[in-house]
């Protein structure tokens, strides 16, 4: 009530700024301005998507001043007026299931439009959305594989209709607590107002919004959910084969969903559910949608993933890969022998690389 909210939610699917629009309906908000990209401003969903909250802006400003003084003028309108914004910090939608890196430029923009004083604070909100399944699935494997992103367009939306006839399961919305741009800024703020365009100040405003970001980014990460997608495609794409067999799928994916809990991992309903049921909801899921094939031999069953279906799978598997980082270097380390006392440095070395 008393200051303005900017949320920033990871970046997977067309679906995401129509379901954060759609919650702050059903609970009573006015539903968020939302930074979209020029691309979606196509007859006849430019118009609509407007008038639900939407304004495009260009990838790049290049040196169009012009362009750039009156975006900067429309952010400090938004956040005097206290109205609640959204925007992609990663610019567009993962293909890989990872998050990417920042895009700083809004983040920039709004911090800019802020340090000059119009409210006393604002808000960022992080906000993870994790799907059972998304239906730009195969999109995604065609891009990865090396085709052209298809533009968006009527004919591309008249062409994907049929999406909107099939179930894609549940899609889970988590907050992480938000950040007070206020006291991020501290000191600076100050500086940035009484020392307007001091090379130091824009210096320490720039690595400020760097650090912004990637905390921003983190605490997205931090808020995600493990499902029962992203567990089964871990579990499936870790074994050694391209097959494995149901009882040591079952001992691997238990193994993993022991070490989310253990690190307080939220686990999704589904999740909880499959778990109490051996996966059979999720492999029988897996496998109607051609992700899994399931072959007899002899008295078990093998799971095997077809080769073309694996970059589908490593999708969901990269939602959650975040999680078994810090756990896999540290098996890995001891596994080589590393001392206790070495852990930290051995482990900072690989986080560096990365």
């Amino acid at each position: 009530k008393q200051n303005p909210v900017v949320l920033v939610p990871c970046h997977r699917s067309h679906f995401d700024y129509l379901i954060l629009t759609y919650i702050f309906h059903n609970n009573y908000l006015s539903p968020p301005h939302i930074a979209a990209g020029i691309n979606l401003s196509f007859w006849p969903m430019g118009p609509l998507f407007r008038g639900a909250g939407a304004f495009f802006i260009r990838r790049s400003f290049d040196d169009n001043e012009l362009y750039k003084m009156v975006f900067r003028k429309y952010l400090t309108f938004l956040i005097r007026e206290g109205y609640t914004q959204e925007f992609f910090i990663e610019g567009g939608r993962t293909r890989t299931g990872k998050i990417l890196t920042p895009k700083l430029g809004m983040l920039s923009a709004i911090v800019n439009a802020f340090a000059q004083g119009v409210r006393r604070d604002l808000y960022f909100v992080p906000i993870s959305i994790h799907y059972g399944r998304i239906p730009e699935e195969e999109a995604y494997r065609r891009e990865v594989s090396g085709e052209e992103k298809e533009r968006e367009s009527l004919g591309a939306l008249l062409r994907a209709r049929s999406v909107l006839t099939r179930r894609y399961g549940t899609v889970y919305v988590s907050y992480g607590e938000p950040i007070s741009l206020d006291r991020a800024l501290g000191p600076l703020r100050e500086r940035a107002q009484t020392q307007p365009g001091d090379p130091a100040v824009e210096e320490d405003k720039r690595r400020f919004v760097q650090r912004l970001g990637f905390r921003l980014l983190r605490e997205v990460n931090a808020a995600a959910v493990a499902g029962a997608s992203s567990v089964s495609a871990t579990a499936l794409l870790g074994a050694p084969r391209p097959a494995i067999r149901v009882e040591d799928f079952l001992s691997s994916a238990r193994a993993i969903v022991d070490l989310l809990r253990a690190q307080g991992v939220a686990l999704t309903a589904s999740l909880l559910r499959n778990e109490t049921t051996n996966f059979h909801e999720s492999l029988q899921w897996l496998e109607t949608g051609g992700l899994l094939q399931k072959l007899q031999d002899g008295d078990s069953v093998v799971l095997h993933v077809p080769a073309e279906k694996r970059v589908n799978l490593d999708f969901y598997k990269n939602n959650t890969i975040h999680f078994l980082i810090l756990p896999a270097l540290v098996t890995r380390a001891l596994l080589q022998g590393i001392p206790v006392s070495g852990l930290r440095q051995h482990v900072a070395w690989w986080l560096d690389l990365y």
